[in-house]
């Protein structure tokens, strides 16, 4: 069920769901038969971790997980409740069979005496969600709807504020085609989102090329896209039916929004970044509330006021997308502590530990 919400989120359209692999195996049935293996890890893992920590011997082959192809298919059936003919799939799909496959999204291994050997740890640890855009892209299925659904999902966000909204809006400048994913206005101000939904990230690596992403991609284009709007106000005014009294009163901002949240608070190249979950959440939270657990149950208090009429300015909305006060409130009770341990002549070793001191009404009441 994690899975299934975390793919439509980042999708924002439960057409992904249905969407078919090459052998016509549906994604949804792909989660399901990943999440009964990793079961079955689970439960072997329990039961051998023991003899695991107690042998001399790692690779004894009594610890490794082999099932038959028959049994696997029976577990598939009977636990992920697919049928025959897509638990043969799955399995089909999850098999490492060449190099254009990795393990990470194909963690069986087909052995000679025709049964399968389960990477366990990959099952367990691993990300389901990621191996699927793998797998699609590697299969050049076509899920471009997932793009006009996140430009949708802003409009609607940006509606809810009381903004004027036009989304998918194409242009052409001297660097050719062009397009805005979002163009909102309001008080005197349009806002130009970028919008980029990412495969979520599972390694230092993954995290760069994102940045990267964000950095050489996606922040030029809506710098680029801010520039434009400045040159075509006219125009822009006309395809939002709006009137401007005075160009020069007009501000003009750019933002991206993101399927990721560790990405929040970030200011790239002048362009702040935002997740769609804490954009989506801003625009009818008015508070931050505190959780108390008591005698009498779970009660929640507001604790902060983000902003001050029913729904945000456009100035509030911007304050919060520069500097989002959960993230700088959090950062500020960050303490940080160190040990400084001499390796060597000319290495030295230093561990920090950081932890997050507790918080307290007063202080979101001041600050």
């Amino acid at each position: 069920l994690r899975a299934y919400v975390e793919l439509s989120e980042m999708c924002h359209d439960d057409r992904i769901l249905n969407v078919e692999f090459k052998n016509k195996l549906k994604v949804k049935e792909y989660i399901r038969a990943w999440f009964v293996i990793s079961e079955i890890a689970n439960e072997h893992f329990d039961t051998k971790k023991q003899s695991l920590l107690e042998t001399d011997d790692k690779l004894d082959v009594s610890n490794l997980l082999i099932i038959s192809a028959d049994a696997l298919i029976a577990l598939l059936a009977e636990k992920g409740k697919l049928a025959q003919g897509s638990a043969q799939k799955s399995i089909d799909l999850l098999t490492y069979w060449n190099m254009d496959h990795d393990v990470f999204s194909s963690p069986l291994f087909p052995t000679d005496q025709g049964n399968y050997l389960i990477l366990s740890s990959i099952f367990l640890a691993g990300n389901p969600v990621r191996s699927i855009f793998r797998l699609l892209s590697h299969d050049e299925i076509d899920i471009s709807f997932k793009g006009i659904s996140s430009e949708k999902e802003l409009e609607r966000i940006f509606t809810r504020m009381g903004f004027r909204c036009s989304t998918g809006y194409k242009f052409y400048d001297d660097a050719g085609d062009g397009d805005i994913d979002c163009i909102a206005f309001k008080e005197d101000t349009f806002i130009i989102c970028e919008s980029k939904n990412i495969v979520p990230n599972e390694s230092t690596y993954d995290r760069y090329r994102t940045t990267q992403l964000l950095t050489k991609k996606a922040s030029q284009q809506a710098n680029r896209a801010v520039k434009y709007v400045s040159a075509n106000l006219s125009q822009i005014s006309e395809k939002l039916s709006i009137k401007i009294a005075s160009t020069s009163a007009v501000r003009i901002y750019p933002v991206i929004i993101t399927n990721l949240f560790d990405f929040t608070g970030l200011v790239i190249n002048g362009v702040p970044v935002c997740d769609f979950s804490a954009f989506g959440k801003f625009a009818t939270a008015k508070y931050i509330y505190r959780t108390i657990r008591g005698k009498e149950g779970i009660t929640r208090v507001p604790v902060k006021e983000l902003f001050k009429g029913d729904v945000p300015t456009a100035a509030e909305l911007l304050s919060q997308l520069r500097n989002p006060f959960q993230i700088e409130y959090q950062a500020k009770k960050l303490m940080t502590t160190s040990i400084t341990q001499p390796m060597t002549k000319d290495l030295t070793l230093k561990v920090f530990d950081v932890r997050e001191s507790e918080i307290t009404d007063e202080e979101f009441e001041t600050a």
